[in-house]
């Protein structure tokens, strides 16, 4: 089911159900599309709670131990969430703690000097980043067949 997809949990029974995320570095692109509408309307995904500010980041932080390539279109989904986060944290938004939000807070600033750095080796510019990662083209939903190399 990719990011965003609208979903319902039917169980015959009485059940305990457990909120989870799976963030895949191949389809970030659709996840920054889903923050982004969480951004305007509140929580109509999950997309956007205390958790996944941290998961970005450990993903962004992670891409220096990592050899291989990753869609472009879905690295400059990554960089835009590490660089301009306030874009995609939903209005209401889960209020963190403060030692968690001064933890995610190094955190993300080491996710940022990762992606910059992988950015310029790539010769992606932050710019590109901001501007072209979400609205580019009739195939917005497609992470493109353009790479970059990570780790």
């Amino acid at each position: 089911m990719p990011p965003g997809a609208w979903h319902e949990v039917y169980t015959p029974v009485n059940t305990v159900i457990s909120d989870g995320h799976f963030l895949c570095y191949d389809v970030l692109h659709l996840t920054q599309w889903s923050r982004l509408y969480d951004h305007m309307d509140k929580y109509a995904t999950n997309a956007d709670h205390v958790g996944v500010r941290r998961t970005l980041a450990r993903m962004a932080i992670a891409l220096r131990y990592v050899d291989r390539t990753m869609p472009k279109r879905c690295f400059q989904a990554l960089a835009s969430f590490v660089s301009e986060e306030g874009r995609y944290r939903a209005a209401d938004r889960d209020k963190d703690s403060i030692g968690a939000r001064y933890e995610d807070d190094i955190e993300m600033v080491v996710a940022y000097r990762i992606v910059k750095v992988i950015s310029e080796l790539g010769s992606i510019s932050m710019v590109d980043v901001h501007n072209e990662s979400v609205w580019t083209g009739a195939n917005w939903d497609m992470p493109g067949k353009e790479t970059v190399r990570r780790g």
